[in-house]
């Protein structure tokens, strides 16, 4: 039985490794390709601007390929925008609120919200 444990502790050390690599290497392909969310902008950019008025909350960064924009401030936190024209009412705005690599809420938002209902929202949890 011990050496059941030893080996399935062994293996999840191995897929553990292999995991953080895949994902070591699809970070640096995202910082390499920098640019502009301008669809993500064009459409919500009232928010952005409401978001990132705090001192506190600057870009970590923004990439032009997928329409995103992470987020971050001094407490550990995150938010990852993104956008997506896939949606009955318009386009749409993806949330994903992180605080210490933990994924809190998933929010999903469409043209139709106002941008102060929208922001109010997003700041129960991100601070």
């Amino acid at each position: 039985m011990t050496v059941l444990a030893i080996i399935a502790c062994i293996a999840l050390f191995i897929w553990a490794t292999n995991s953080k690599k895949k994902i070591d290497e699809e970070e640096k392909i995202a910082l390499k390709t920098s640019g502009q969310a301008t669809r993500l902008r064009n459409n919500f950019g009232d928010l952005i601007t409401l978001l990132l008025q705090s001192e506190d909350h600057y870009i970590k960064f923004e990439r032009s390929y997928d329409e995103s924009i992470r987020i971050g401030n001094s407490k550990n936190q995150e938010l990852f925008l993104s956008y997506s024209s896939l949606g009955s009412n318009g386009p749409k705005l993806l949330v994903a609120c992180i605080e210490h690599s933990i994924l809190l809420k998933e929010l999903k938002f469409d043209k139709s919200r106002s941008t102060n209902s929208i922001y109010q929202e997003i700041s129960d949890y991100f601070l």
